[in-house]
């Protein structure tokens, strides 16, 4: 109890919550109640717990005055009372009152807020939940794929704990073989609207203090949460197969939630990328224990034979997942099954990224790209990996500084290293960093008042050819585009925001820079972007 009270503590500088109108709330069909209430510290993110029966309602967040946000209220049944277990359950602050979903105000953080109730509505007590901004979100910190078996299929990209900002779990993680993958919504339209990175990281921090301060859980109760982007976010501390809280039985599930509202009246519709990020998850695995996404097995904590992919309502009485993502189960089941009937893999290429000169010591934070356009990113690490079926692979790799080199491999089976040493030159610097779904931004170095021109193809092959004096082409030569971006600034080095409208999701764009740099025409190291 000390180290729960300390907790509290702990987060009151972060969350906390204000009592409501002392009186209860009565209201007819038609009639209208609201209340205007100060925040106790710059807010975030705000939710209700309350008893009784909400009706419709509605939040408005203010900041000086004005409605910067507005967003409707619902009951999240991930949070209700009625569906914890006693093994998950440690102190619930909110007692037996039920619980809203968050909204968020992510113009600016409010100093008040004014909420509306539309009867019939009969509200016995209320209270507000106040979440102050975090640090902000870090760029994508994406997980090595969790590889197992040389034939497994692959982990998806998946942006870890520390990524997000996560608080450190206030309790030991425990474990159950996964037989199931139970399907959630956060029961929140404003975590569907999140349109960058950062913002859907930042709600799902928002979640986690949530589940804490309100629940009284250890941790954030989700194993995994996934955007509209098909951004994937770790949840529950402990990596894999650890025991989560998400529907009151948890053992032997991994519970999946969708940021989004996907029920009446709001009615997000679960996208393309969603439904194709929650696949890969269950494709990974499933595999990884043999477990058939068309069947039924026996959920341990549940204590029944339960279909292996199933919606939160399936084993408890509540709306969760929401019916528009419930009647999507059939299509994850067998959109599982479909990447799981895939080619399987033969072997992992790997390699480290290095300076040429320097030897292999000297790693090189750059891009490697297989000649089908897939590419990673190498950390400080210089490490790259790309599992693979069997087969003879093409790939080209570039980094800030240094010429591109090509090369290739034969992949039959287990782990085929081939690392690749690039040679430092006359090559001025070029990066991409994402700013949004459809969108990223890229800095090229180069004389000042040099004109530069941007190189770029979205066709999957990536052969490198000499251009000239200027050095080598990194973008498909048949299919490049130019684009003039303007003149070098003072700075000595020239930033765009490109936009990529309308591109399907996992469109790979592979970018160029041409410039003066140095007293010659030169082209810029290679760089890629894929649309989220």
């Amino acid at each position: 109890m000390a180290a729960l009270l300390a907790l509290a503590s702990a987060l009151l500088t972060q969350v906390t919550h204000t009592p409501g109108p002392a009186v209860p709330i009565t209201l007819a069909p038609g009639e209208m109640y609201s209340i205007e209430i100060a925040a106790p510290f710059p807010t975030r993110d705000i939710g209700l717990w309350y008893e009784g029966d909400l009706g419709d309602a509605q939040i408005e967040l203010l900041a000086q005055g004005e409605v910067v946000e507005t967003w409707p209220l619902f009951e999240d049944h991930d949070q209700a009372p009625e569906h914890f277990s006693p093994g998950a359950l440690q102190v619930r602050p909110a007692g037996s009152k039920s619980v809203t979903g968050l909204a968020h105000s992510y113009a600016a953080p409010a100093d008040s807020a004014r909420l509306f109730l539309f009867g019939p509505a009969q509200v016995r007590s209320l209270d507000f939940v106040w979440i102050a901004p975090g640090p902000p979100a870090k760029q994508p910190i994406h997980l090595p794929p969790s590889l197992g078996l040389a034939a497994g299929y692959p982990k998806p990209a998946v942006s870890g704990r520390s990524s997000w900002g996560a608080d450190s779990p206030q309790c030991s993680s425990s474990y159950c073989t996964t037989t199931h993958m139970g399907i959630h919504h956060t029961a929140s339209s404003a975590d569907y609207a999140a349109s960058t990175w950062s913002q859907a990281a930042a709600n799902v921090k928002s979640i986690q203090s949530y589940h804490i301060y309100t629940n009284g859980w250890c941790d954030i109760g989700y194993n995994y949460l996934v955007s509209k982007q098909g951004w994937i976010f770790e949840g529950r501390a402990g990596g894999d197969d650890v025991k989560g809280a998400h529907d009151g039985f948890n053992c032997g599930s991994m519970g999946v939630a969708s940021l989004g509202y996907f029920h009446t009246p709001v009615n997000n519709p679960a996208t393309a990328a969603q439904l194709g990020a929650i696949e890969e998850l269950g494709a990974w695995k499933f595999d990884q224990g043999g477990v058939d996404p068309l069947g039924s097995s026996w959920y341990a904590g549940l204590g029944a034979v339960e279909q292996n992919v199933y919606g939160h309502r399936d084993v408890k009485a509540t709306a969760c997942p929401g019916d528009l993502l419930y009647a999507k189960l059939g299509e994850l089941r067998s959109g599982i099954q479909s990447r799981l009937q895939q080619t399987p893999l033969a072997g992992i290429l790997k390699g480290i990224l290095y300076d040429a000169h320097l030897g292999l010591g000297a790693r090189l934070v750059g891009t490697v790209a297989l000649a089908s356009g897939e590419f990673v990113k190498t950390g400080s690490d210089g490490y790259f990996e790309f599992p693979l079926a069997a087969g003879t692979y093409g790939f080209s790799a570039t980094a800030p500084g240094h010429h591109v080199r090509s090369a290739t491999e034969t992949v039959t089976s287990g782990d085929v290293w081939e690392s690749i040493g690039l040679f430092p030159g006359s090559v001025p610097n070029h990066a991409n960093t994402s700013t949004g779904p459809e969108s990223f931004q890229a800095t090229f170095q180069g004389n000042v008042g040099s004109p530069v021109f941007l190189g770029y193809a979205t066709t999957p092959a990536v052969p490198t050819a000499l251009f000239g004096t200027g050095g080598q082409l990194w973008i498909n030569p048949q299919s490049a585009q130019i684009l003039a971006l303007g003149t070098v600034p003072a700075s000595g080095a020239l930033t765009v925001n490109l936009v990529a409208t309308g591109v399907p999701v996992g469109t790979i764009i592979h970018t160029q820079g041409y410039l003066a740099w140095q007293g010659a025409a030169r082209l810029t190291n290679g760089a890629a972007w894929r649309a989220e």
